[in-house]
């Protein structure tokens, strides 16, 4: 699945739904499950079971995706669920074309 990160025009970033369908197709390649098994209110070390190695895993792919610094431990950042990661990186993308 391809999500474009900008519109035609290139001026604006990402809606958090579309950062979240990409979050979540993330995540399930690395956890080799399909998007459907990765609900948005799944929490990250709990329901998925994503241990630190596969996070930095995950990271290094949104970090490629977005183009943004990923924090190492996203948990000091309020981040637990699949939702809560989208919102954070779609809180941080550039407002402009990249």
């Amino acid at each position: 699945m391809t999500i474009a990160l900008h519109d035609d025009a290139g001026a604006s970033p990402p809606d958090e739904a579309s950062v979240a369908a990409i979050v979540q197709s993330i995540i399930a390649q690395q956890l080799q499950r399909p998007a459907a098994e990765i609900p948005l209110d799944a929490k990250l070390e709990g329901q998925l079971e994503i241990d630190s190695m596969t996070m930095i895993e995950i990271n290094v792919s949104l970090e490629e995706r977005f183009g943004i610094p990923m924090p190492d431990m996203a948990t000091d950042h309020g981040v637990e669920t699949v939702s809560d990661l989208a919102r954070f990186i779609a809180a941080h993308l550039p407002a402009g074309p990249r």
